[in-house]
């Protein structure tokens, strides 16, 4: 359950921490279980996320709710559940970000960035070839791109396992939410993603969302099946009930 001190909620499950400033959607969430910023939301242009300002926050059960003030020039208003997630059989520790988007105008632009930042370590992507083959990522294949117009129909599903931490993380986007993901490797061999939310128009009287869902994994576990398990999971789940 989500402890919430002015705009900074807390959530402690199986001896990991994770907090999340909703007041600065933009910096995502941080977790004990490894070192990275995980689903930084960045609503249009990333500048924008900067202005993006806090209407209301609360915490209810498993929620983290947070709404903001609509964004010009489309009049798009963000509103987000941070949704926390245990799996007790795997050990796992996940938050599910659902992103609701709605606007005042007859046409508006609601498309939205959600960046994820981990340190050098190996990086697992779906292979292409196999319904549930997961395969690792060599320099040269990078930046990987992932797209739901891709012909091989991969899915947005990665796993990052950084050195000398006892967890891995998967981050992975809904099926029927997916419009884009690209992984790139900066200088320092960190790993990026930015993945791509929301490719089509918004009008008023409609309000559009999109999930994304991260885990963190004992890497003492078989982390590669339990992925695939959680995603077939995570697909087959309708979407969720929200106010």
């Amino acid at each position: 359950m989500w402890k919430l001190d002015g705009t900074e909620g807390c959530l402690e499950i199986a001896g990991t921490i994770t907090r999340v400033d909703v007041a600065h959607p933009e910096q995502g969430f941080l977790s004990s279980a490894s070192n990275g910023r995980f689903m930084q939301l960045l609503p249009g242009e990333s500048a924008a996320a900067k202005s993006l300002k806090l209407v209301e926050v609360y915490g209810r059960g498993n929620d983290l709710v947070a709404l903001y003030e609509p964004l010009a020039p489309h009049q798009v208003q963000p509103s987000v559940y941070w949704r926390a997630r245990w799996d007790e059989g795997r050990r796992g520790v996940g938050i599910e970000m659902i992103v609701s988007m709605q606007t005042s105008l007859l046409d508006s632009n609601p498309e939205t960035v959600v960046a994820t930042g981990m340190p050098t370590g190996e990086v697992w992507g779906a292979d292409g070839q196999e319904s549930n083959g997961l395969e690792r990522l060599e320099y040269g294949e990078f930046p990987l791109a992932l797209s739901a117009h891709d012909s091989s129909h991969r899915p947005s599903l990665v796993v990052y396992q950084p050195r000398d931490t006892p967890f891995a993380y998967m981050e992975m986007v809904h099926p029927s939410d997916f419009v884009a993901t690209q992984v790139e490797l900066n200088k320092w061999g960190e790993s990026w993603a930015t993945t791509r939310l929301f490719s089509e128009r918004l009008e008023k009287g409609v309000i559009r969302r999109a999930r994304i869902a991260g885990w963190h994994l004992p890497r003492k576990s078989d982390v590669l099946g339990s992925a695939w398990e959680l995603f077939t999971q995570f697909a087959a789940e309708p979407l969720p009930l929200t106010t």
